[in-house]
C-alpha cells in the first residue's frame, strides 16, 4: 500500500468527517474479483506500482493455491471497471506478540485468529475517502462472513514507520502497531511496520452488546 492521503489507500481528506455518498460504507458493495471480466489492466494507482500492477501480475500466481482472495468495488457507471480492491488471508498472531494493554481486547491465552489485509488500493479516478470506506466494508465482511471467524485485520504498511499512510492507519482508523524486541538496546522496542485493529473498533455498531 502506498502513501496517503491520495494513493493506495488515502482517503484524500484529513479527519473523519462525514463520508460522502459516494463512498459510504453502508451503500459500498465488493464483488469477488473475476480476471476475464474486470479490466485490472486499466487500474491505476500511481503512488504505488505494486498496488497498480498486482492484479494482473503476482495475484494470478497466488490464486493457483488459494494464497488470498481479491475482492474488488466495481466503478458503479462500469461494472467491468475498478475503483479499488482488497485482498483476504487468514492468519494469527500469539498473544505475546502484543503489549499487555493490546492483549486487553481480546481474551484468553489461545493465539488470536486475524484475517491479513496482503493489498489494498484504490484508482487514482475514484473518490476521495474510499480507503477509509474500504476498510470499514472489509470489516463487515469478515465479521458477516458465513465460514470464517476473526478477531481483527492486520496489514503491513506500504513504506513503513514514518509515513503519513501509517499515521493514517493509527491515526484516523485506530490501527495500532505491533511491536518486537530490538536485538540491540536492552529494554527497547522497535516497530515492525505491522499494524491491526480488532474488528470491534473498525465496525462498533455491529459488535455484540454495543
Amino acid at each position: 500500500m502506498s502513501e496517503q492521503p491520495s494513493g493506495a489507500l488515502g482517503s484524500g481528506d484529513p479527519g473523519r468527517g462525514i463520508v460522502a455518498p459516494a463512498t459510504d460504507p453502508q451503500a459500498l458493495k465488493t464483488t469477488r474479483y473475476r480476471p476475464a471480466f474486470h479490466r485490472a489492466a486499466d487500474f491505476r494507482c500511481a503512488k504505488s506500482p505494486r498496488v497498480q500492477g498486482f492484479l494482473t501480475g503476482d495475484y494470478q500466481r497466488f490464486a493457483k493455491t488459494n494464497y488470498c482472495k481479491a475482492l474488488i468495488l466495481p466503478n458503479p457507471d462500469d461494472e467491468t471497471g475498478i475503483w479499488g480492491y482488497y485482498t483476504l488471508s487468514p492468519y494469527k498472531i500469539e498473544p505475546q506478540e502484543l503489549s499487555r494493554k493490546q492483549r486487553g481486547a481480546f481474551r484468553g491465552s489461545l493465539p488470536i485468529p486475524m484475517i491479513l489485509v496482503g493489498f489494498m488500493g484504490k484508482d487514482d479516478s475514484a473518490p476521495p475517502r474510499l480507503g477509509e470506506a474500504l476498510l470499514v466494508v472489509t470489516a463487515r465482511r469478515v465479521y458477516r462472513s458465513d465460514d470464517t471467524a476473526a478477531a481483527a485485520l492486520i496489514l503491513e504498511s506500504e513504506g513503513g514507520p514514518g509515513t503519513r499512510l501509517y499515521e493514517w492507519y493509527g491515526d484516523t482508523m485506530k490501527f495500532e502497531p505491533i511491536r518486537r524486541p530490538d536485538p540491540n538496546k536492552k529494554k527497547s522496542m522497535i516497530e515492525t511496520g505491522v499494524l491491526f485493529c480488532p474488528l470491534a473498533s473498525l465496525i462498533p455498531e455491529e459488535w455484540p452488546g454495543n
